[in-house]
């Protein structure tokens, strides 16, 4: 597995791992590296702060065995980052096939227990199979190649009846709103599910792909994106008419086989891992001709690719008191995006604040009213438009602090010196204002 920094364009390191690696997840804070390997039936929890391996979750608790023939699954965190899932078959497949087989791992503890099976309706699974959750991490969508997706409550453990689309690849937008499934096993079909109710909108783009491979949604749920190995080529598709409107090929880059895709936070590019080991960037996604760019991997055949999730954190973010008038110093870092600089600073929702509530500066200086609002207590907080919406929800991310506003008090009188070896008394006096 390789780490690739995109300020270079180059890589940066590479971690051991299982034999077959084929699918990976990055915990929302950045911390953990989930990786799926095919041929050991493990997953291997990598530490990205030292790059050593934190545990090996055995997967044939599920059923699956190693070999050489190994499986065929996929790894996906929740976005609270509590536990993921892995879905899992075995390969080959005995006949009739099994129910794919639902792994759900504790975070932390990595320990392995099967919430249930999503049945199959006896259909032969052929290919990869996807996962992604919901942002609030109720519910995850899986599918399967020449098979059929579900929808699967996470508590109380439920599975949907099955939805008639056919994927090696299901995403989530960041939304909420939809879900996009590619058919990886040559019937060009891509389907978008509406989560409210599992409607579904299935197309079979042109030109056609002959192998699709895995899906993405930009960080504004505008344009889905798809690899497509067989063609060489990735598709760009307009969430609001389900219609493909680019189809960037990576053939005068020089790298061929796209897989694994992973749009940037800022949504400026695309990130793709190639089959030949190859790496390319995709920019310019507005113009009608997006730029494609080769460089150099690892070596060997690259199968998935992830962003590291971009992490904010602030401080002080405990309960805090000012005087009327008087300031208060907050502090931000932020980690993995691309435009670091890019923060907002709020209070109660106001970016910059305002004269009733106090002001921040760009800063994260705090700036108490002149006068106590009502009601006398106000929410400080900071935030980057690479991080969802739905993101600040997360525990693991600390982005507001509650502020109280007070008013001054005077003490007199105020002697400059007290004799206190002698007995005496003096009368002090507070006042508010």
């Amino acid at each position: 597995m390789t780490l690739f920094d995109l300020s270079t364009n180059s890589s940066v390191c590479s971690v051991t791992v299982g034999n077959s690696p084929s699918h990976l997840a990055v915990t929302p804070d950045s911390s953990l590296l989930l990786v799926e390997n095919d041929t050991d039936a493990t997953i291997s929890v990598i530490s990205l702060t030292d790059g050593s391996t934190k545990a090996t979750i055995d997967l044939t608790l599920s059923g699956v065995t190693k070999g050489a023939n190994g499986i065929t699954g996929n790894v996906a965190v929740s976005p609270d980052g509590s536990f993921a899932y892995v879905v899992v078959f075995p390969a080959p497949l005995p006949s009739p096939p099994p129910a794919p087989i639902l792994v759900s791992i504790a975070i932390p503890g990595f320990t392995a227990s099967i919430p249930g099976l999503v049945t199959a309706n006896g259909t032969q699974a052929v290919g990869n199979m996807g996962i992604s959750f919901l942002p609030d991490a109720s519910k995850a969508y899986v599918t399967f190649d020449g098979n059929n997706t579900y929808e699967i409550t996470v508590s109380p453990f439920a599975v949907s009846p099955a939805i008639a689309v056919t994927g090696g690849s299901i995403t989530v937008d960041p939304i909420g709103g939809l879900a996009y499934a590619v058919d990886a096993v040559g019937l060009n079909a891509l389907s978008q599910i509406t989560t409210s109710n599992n409607a579904v909108a299935t197309q079979h783009p042109t030109p056609a792909c002959s192998l699709a491979s895995t899906t993405a949604i930009s960080p504004d749920s505008v344009t889905a994106y798809y690899t497509c190995p067989g063609s060489n080529f990735v598709q760009f598709i307009d969430t609001a008419t389900n219609a493909v409107t680019k189809t960037p090929s990576l053939t005068a880059s020089g790298s061929t086989g796209p897989t694994g895709i992973a749009p940037a936070t800022d949504g400026s590019s695309l990130l793709i891992a190639n089959s030949d080991g190859s790496v390319s960037l995709v920019t310019s996604l507005t113009a009608v001709t997006p730029t494609v760019t080769m460089f150099p991997g690892p070596g060997g055949a690259l199968s998935d690719a992830a962003h590291r999730p971009v992490l904010l954190k602030f401080t002080p973010n405990t309960p805090q008191n000012v005087v009327t008038g008087k300031t208060l110093q907050f502090n931000a870092t932020i980690s993995y995006a691309h435009q670091p600089t890019n923060i907002a600073w709020s209070v109660n929702g106001v970016q910059g604040g305002d004269t009733t509530h106090g002001t921040i500066s760009t800063t994260g200086l705090y700036t108490a009213p002149a006068t106590v609002p009502s009601p006398a207590t106000v929410t400080v907080s900071v935030s980057s438009f690479e991080i969802p919406v739905k993101s600040i929800l997360y525990p693991l991310q600390s982005l507001s602090a509650s502020v109280t506003i007070l008013l001054p008090v005077s003490v007199t009188p105020k002697p400059s010196s007290l004799d206190l070896s002698i007995a005496t008394t003096l009368q002090f006096t507070a006042n508010q204002s």
